[in-house]
């Protein structure tokens, strides 16, 4: 089984989110894969936003990072919903115990050190002018306007990336600068505080906002929050006090340098978390059922010798888990696994890695009994006139009517994905692990129901 699924857009993955991954796949102890469809220990969500409303109702181990709260209620939300909630600064990591959130963890993001080295500061005359840089995409919440103003100053010479350099670029972009200005009011141009940091360059920007309040050296902050003539004014002391001549010192340029973290660090603080979860998953696990089996989306059946395991919480289930991630169950250590009318609910890409997850976790030698819509039936039932194809819809995608009454609104959630054939069914199961599969009498006109075996 996979241990971390990242799950990520394609757009946010091309901003630092990507590097994250990068560096994940790099240094993490884990096997990480990003929007795998195969099984996974837990599921990281890059970043909050992506978790699902009701994440744990799948009983699904999941962390996530909350990067800034441009959606302050999807934010909190998201946060209550995880495991591990993971932030960037003490602001955020502060709000969300405020709120009464304690799983949180601040991880501050790394730099690589290979490229940002400690510029090599010249002495400059006190009237020479202040060389001022802004690093990203100017729009709304960057503070265009104050940017504008700082342009407009006598004795500034001012610079932006806005998206015009590549990111190799930036280091001797970084390089070349006196002072870095982050005029954002909401998540703070985080990387080009800690880039500027390792550089030895300072920073302005806004206080209690992003990575502003996190280091003690190197990074000037003005107030209240957004007020952009304290911004400027606070600009003009840097120069009138000549406060860059302050920083070329090595000593100070080494001690703002030796505040940012590296990148492998980021990753093994992130792998703490991982392995402080997977081992409460395993505290967590069911040894005592050495010698019981699973019955899998149990539905209202139940069957002696058989642990009712289901998604859903009712009366009768012994177990609420998400039956394609046993999580709670070590490897070969159920004596044999029901999954009836369960696996079509799954789609084409998971069912693969479903029956991967069964045959992990049952004992060598015990019994897999698999029921599923017999496509093969289907289809030859609508082409010998007997079934509608209203009744072969329903056959094939489940019945809605019928899945309705049962989950009300929830009923989508429970319609058909994957349509089975004997052999198809037998691919899957072979492909898992499974021999000695045979075909069994369903109680359902339309089933297909395989028994296979874990070999010995």
């Amino acid at each position: 089984m996979l241990d971390i699924n990242v799950i990520a857009t394609g757009s946010d993955l091309q901003w630092i989110y990507g590097t994250f991954v990068e560096k994940f796949k790099e240094y993490s102890k884990y096997k990480i894969e990003v929007n795998s469809y195969r099984r996974s220990k837990i599921t990281h969500y890059l970043p909050y936003w992506l978790v699902p409303d009701e994440v744990c109702e799948v009983k699904h181990p999941s962390t996530t990072f909350c990067s800034h709260p441009a959606n302050m209620a999807k934010f909190i939300d998201a946060a209550k919903e995880v495991n591990y909630a993971i932030t960037m600064n003490e602001v955020y990591t502060k709000l969300l115990i405020d709120k009464g959130i304690n799983n949180v963890m601040k991880i501050v993001p790394g730099v690589d050190f290979e490229q940002f080295k400690l510029r090599q500061g010249k002495e400059k005359h006190r009237d020479e002018k202040l060389v001022v840089g802004f690093i990203g995409r100017i729009y709304g919440r960057k503070r265009p306007d104050i940017l504008s103003q700082i342009e407009d100053l006598d004795f500034v010479d001012f610079r932006s990336t806005n998206e015009r350099l590549d990111k190799d670029e930036i280091p001797g972009f970084i390089s070349e600068l006196d002072l870095i200005v982050s005029p954002s009011t909401m998540e703070g141009g985080p990387m080009a505080i800690l880039e500027g940091l390792a550089s030895g360059v300072q920073i302005l920007c806004f206080e209690n906002v992003g990575l502003s309040d996190d280091f003690e050296t190197g990074v000037i902050t003005v107030s209240p929050i957004g007020d952009s003539k304290a911004f400027i004014q606070r600009l003009k002391e840097f120069y009138a006090n000549d406060e860059r001549s302050i920083y070329l010192n090595k000593a100070i340029m080494h001690k703002m340098s030796s505040q940012v973290p590296t990148w492998k660090y980021f990753v093994e603080r992130h792998d703490e978390v991982w392995s402080e979860l997977l081992d409460t998953i395993s505290n967590d696990c069911f040894h005592m059922v050495k010698n019981v089996g699973l019955n899998l989306g149990c539905g209202d059946k139940s069957y002696n010798g058989f642990l009712n395991v289901d998604i859903r919480e009712m009366p009768h289930v012994d177990i609420v888990s998400d039956v394609g991630a046993l999580y709670k169950f070590e490897d070969n250590s159920v004596k044999g696994i029901i999954a009836e009318h369960i696996l079509e609910h799954f789609s084409q890409d998971m069912v693969a890695g479903v029956a991967e997850e069964w045959f992990r976790v049952m004992e060598p030698g015990s019994e897999l009994v698999v029921e599923v819509p017999d496509g093969d039936k289907l289809i030859q039932n609508y082409l010998a006139g007997h079934y509608s194809a209203h009744r072969l819809s329903w056959g094939i995608f489940g019945n809605i009517d019928l899945l309705r009454a049962w989950h009300g609104s929830d009923a989508e959630k429970y319609m058909h994905h994957t349509l089975f054939t004997e052999s198809y069914l037998s691919e899957i199961l072979i492909e898992a692990g499974f021999v000695d599969i045979q075909r069994e009498v369903s109680g359902h006109g339309d089933g297909l129901r395989l028994k296979c075996m874990k070999q010995l």
